[in-house]
């Protein structure tokens, strides 16, 4: 009989996994029964988290005590705040003859089923918009939801996220990403998200479902000091 594998792998942790989860998948791949992790990660974080197996888990608790250090990166929002006034100007408040009747919100909270999702950018059409609710949750699904990608949510807004807002009829959805440069457009039909475009770089764009203006691409991206 082979004797269970014992010792420490050193697993390169995925965004929106808990450290449980990892220990949790160890024991399934491997049929190691006792597995523990080193250190609690945020759900968020990525990157190094050694797991003992076997007779290793005892040295966890001493490696529990070492210091960790972590290295972030943070996203201030350039692209969103910048898409936010952009389209929230002529279609919630009408102006530079706007046709208005849009309701923006910048990281709305919205309940889909039973998640709870924050999509960067979601918007509604002014009568499907709620009247004040008691939870701090939206219970309508936005019209359109835009998501601006970075490297720690790119996998949860494509695999996660974009098929449970077209599951609840978001009827359009836009995919950014700063670092490429590009736009995605997709509108909901028969169920299932159709590319409408995909525009990069400096390019001015009219897209649904706010065709009455045009977007000059380049104004979303962060440019670095000369």
């Amino acid at each position: 009989m082979t004797e269970p594998a014992e010792g420490i792998l050193i697993v390169n942790k995925e965004a929106g996994m808990t450290s449980a989860d990892v220990v949790a998948r160890v024991r399934r791949i491997s049929g190691i029964r006792r597995v523990g992790h080193t250190g609690t990660l945020d759900p968020f974080a990525t990157g190094v988290l050694p797991v003992c197996t076997g007779r290793a888990t005892a040295a966890a608790g001493f490696m529990l005590n070492w210091a960790k250090r972590y290295r972030c990166g943070i996203r201030l929002g350039y692209t969103t705040s910048t898409l936010d006034k952009k389209i929230g100007s002529p279609y919630q408040l009408g102006d530079g003859d706007g046709p208005g009747g849009w309701i923006i919100l910048v990281e709305p909270e919205v309940k889909l089923g039973e998640n709870i999702v924050v999509p960067d950018l979601g918007g509604w059409k002014s009568e499907r918009f709620p009247q004040p609710e008691e939870t701090n949750w939206i219970s309508i699904a936005p019209d359109w939801a835009c998501e601006v990608l970075s490297p720690g949510t790119l996998r949860l807004d494509r695999v996660k996220k974009m098929p449970l807002y077209g599951q609840f009829g978001v009827s359009h959805f836009w995919m950014i990403d700063p670092v490429a440069k590009t736009l995605e457009v997709f509108r909901l039909e028969s169920g299932r998200w159709s590319l409408l475009g995909a525009f990069s770089e400096d390019e001015r764009v009219r897209a649904e479902p706010f065709l009455e203006i045009e977007i000059d691409l380049s104004i979303l991206w962060l440019k670095g000091p000369a």
